[in-house]
């Protein structure tokens, strides 16, 4: 399903942005596979060098906290 947007959204000459608010760390490369060209993710749920070191290159990634006020 995921493959079949960024196919859609990439021949539009759009960016595909990924979030979640869950550790995904196990699945970032299966991200990158299909097409997704950002992933927003709390990262500090997951091992964010490891990530690094890995993915560095082939998918622009931002993370965040929320905080309640």
């Amino acid at each position: 399903m995921y493959r079949e947007y960024c196919k859609i959204l990439h021949a539009k000459d759009k960016f595909v942005f990924f979030h979640s608010d869950g550790q995904i760390g196990d699945i970032f490369g299966d991200l990158i596979k299909v097409g997704i060209d950002a992933i927003h993710a709390d990262l500090h749920l997951m091992d964010a060098q490891r990530l690094t070191k890995r993915f560095r290159g082939r998918v622009t990634s931002g993370a965040g906290r929320t905080q309640s006020c």
